[in-house]
């Protein structure tokens, strides 16, 4: 067969491999040009592989040419085509697979309002948002992907359809340009009153694991961790790969006591009876006041006052009527007219540990090991807030503060008569003050931003704790103003690791913690003395200073120094006085070596 066209084809018999078309050859691709009059065959089997390799996909194919399809697919975009169930056609689908499905809105309690990045269950044969707050509510189904929403007649936007995936990979449109500002809605941790709050248009921390929340919401947090969510559920759902984009986990949620802690107490309190707050260090009170210990270590107790009254009064107040009090590293000692033994000079920095959430309804301590604490949340914009960098400085010790026992007899290195607020009881509007004036240095900061430079700079971000060692002597004395008491150590800039060390110095050591001339003496055998003098530019900003001076002075000036030994310091000060003429002053300072040995310390007695 040849010579025929091809539009006469369907009049022919059946077409055997071997029949012959006949086809002109053209010299040029362009249909301008003119025929060359040469022509060539082609076999119908050949014809019949050019046209299954078309029909194979093989050679491009532009859908939008073809008859009966749309020039664009915007309600499905990301999606697939299958055959339908009756073999007789296609249709458009979300996944060939079954980690996630679209399902018609009737399928819906169509009660609620739904939106993107929410947490499903089934209920009463009616998919709903979950919820963490009870077993029956947490079992999560997956989470929702996409929405599609047609416009009514009258003008109203209802939904049609939302696909839900309920496992592997999930992502969101997002824009980049737009910054911080995400798709999706995440709760986080609020304030005493509410212990959530739900931000819109956030954008997830790519590696961070999102729990189920409330309300079908996306929670950043393990909402069990909060002692508010005792016998909640916690349920992983989510781990972040991008800031619009994630893998949904849906993990086998717990029910999480709050007594399953590993080396946590949890202690329920009248919400009208304390003002503790997290960050606190806390202590016990003691139900007995000890008076005295006589030569025999025997104690006598004021049976008047079988309660400690907790001093300064600003610190008792805040632990009310619990068993708890804020501890405080000055000496117990200094109240006028209270003969409390020396031994017991510590007590009120003896921490139990530190309080790492609190409510109006209960507060919970941890005692040992390692705390991650969450940043507070800053604002970006009037929608949108954002974590500030950290909490504390990596690499320090954090000490016990100093607060006065009375005011006019008030701890050297701390003369507040109240206690500071923590960095927890600022908005996110009062955070974003300092952080908009550290980046305006043009204008004078406002208070506002002065009064939070020491809680964001991670000085003292908490309440009751200090990055400055608050260790002081009375200039006179000796005597022990303000013990040293580590608290915890700053792993990072938001864990920490509890350290409850011993407070330094013994206040058994009477060499060590008050003038040995006033009480029992410092040993039974006689001590060694010696004196030297220095002369010195500046001088000392306080006894701390004083005291590591002259103790790296004597380690090396007399290293074989034993324990007792005591040293006089003179130091020579060039003064300049108000007529502009330099003379020298005079100060000298006692110094009892500690312990012996080369590279230990020596402690300050007193002014000689």
């Amino acid at each position: 067969m040849a010579n025929q066209k091809i539009t006469d084809l369907n009049t022919l018999r059946s077409l055997d491999k071997d029949d012959l078309f006949i086809v002109v050859d053209r010299d040029s691709k362009s249909n301008s040009s003119s025929q060359t009059g040469e022509t060539k065959q082609v076999t119908a089997e050949n014809l019949a592989t050019q046209l299954n390799n078309i029909a194979n996909g093989e050679t491009g194919i532009d859908l939008k040419n073809l008859r009966d399809v749309p020039n664009s697919y915007d309600d499905h975009k990301d999606g697939y085509i299958k055959i339908n169930k009756e073999g007789t056609g296609i249709e458009f689908t979300e996944s060939p697979g079954a980690s996630e499905r679209t399902f018609l809105f009737n399928q819906f309690d169509q009660s609620k309002a739904y939106n993107i990045g929410e947490i499903l269950t089934i209920k009463e044969n009616k998919l709903q948002h979950a919820s963490c707050t009870n077993t029956e509510d947490s079992e999560a189904i997956g989470i929702i992907k996409k929405i599609k929403t047609n416009v009514t007649e009258v003008g109203s936007i209802e939904i049609e359809s939302i696909c839900v995936v309920f496992n592997g990979m999930i992502e969101w449109e997002y824009n980049p340009t737009t910054g911080d500002s995400g798709p999706i809605s995440i709760e986080t941790a609020g304030s005493q009153e509410n212990p959530t709050t739900t931000f819109q248009n956030q954008v997830l921390v790519p590696g961070q694991t999102y729990f189920l929340g409330t309300n079908g919401n996306l929670i950043d947090f393990d909402p069990t961790e909060s002692a508010v969510f005792d016998n909640y559920v916690s349920k992983p759902m989510l781990v972040a790969n991008g800031p619009a984009s994630g893998i949904v986990v849906n993990y086998r949620g717990l029910v999480c006591n709050q007594d399953e802690g590993v080396n946590k107490f949890v202690i329920p309190i009248d919400a009208s009876c304390n003002s503790i707050k997290v960050g606190d260090v806390l202590r016990i009170k003691r139900t007995k006041v000890r008076t005295t210990i006589d030569a025999l270590n025997r104690p006598d107790y004021n049976e008047t006052e079988l309660e400690e009254s907790v001093l300064p009064p600003f610190i008792g107040r805040e632990g009310g009527t619990t068993n708890f009090a804020l501890c405080n590293s000055a000496s117990q000692n200094k109240l006028e007219g209270v003969d409390a033994p020396v031994e017991d000079d510590t007590y009120g920095c003896d921490m139990l540990g530190v309080v790492t959430n609190a409510t109006t309804d209960n507060f919970e301590i941890q005692t040992s090991g390692m705390v991650e604490f969450r940043p507070p949340e800053y604002e970006v914009s009037s929608t949108q807030t954002a974590p500030i960098s950290g909490l504390f400085l990596a690499g320090y010790t954090y000490y016990i503060e100093s607060f006065p026992l009375n005011p006019d007899e008030a701890a050297s290195t701390n003369q507040t008569t109240q206690l500071r607020s923590s960095i927890y009881d600022y908005t996110p509007s009062d955070l974003a003050v300092k952080i908009n004036s550290d980046l305006d240095t043009s204008t004078t900061p406002p208070p506002l931003a002065q009064t939070l430079r020491t809680l964001m700079d991670g000085t003292t971000p908490f309440r009751n704790t200090t990055i400055v060692n608050p260790f002081e002597r009375d200039m006179t004395t000796g005597q022990v103003v303000s013990y040293s008491k580590p608290a915890f150590y700053a792993v990072s800039e938001t864990k920490i690791l509890i350290l409850n060390q011993v407070a330094y110095p013994n206040p058994k050591d009477r060499c060590n913690a008050i003038d040995p001339t006033t009480g029992t003496p410092c040993a039974t055998v006689a001590r060694e003395s010696k004196s030297f003098s220095i002369n010195r530019n500046n001088e000392f900003l306080n006894n701390s200073n004083i005291e590591q001076f002259s103790s790296d002075f004597l380690n090396s000036a007399w290293s074989t120094a034993k324990t007792n030994d005591e040293a006089i310091i003179t130091f020579i000060f060039e003064i300049t006085n108000t007529n502009g003429d330099t003379v020298d002053r005079f100060e000298s300072y006692r110094m009892s070596k500690i312990v012996t040995g080369q590279n230990t310390n020596w402690a300050l007695i007193g002014s000689a």
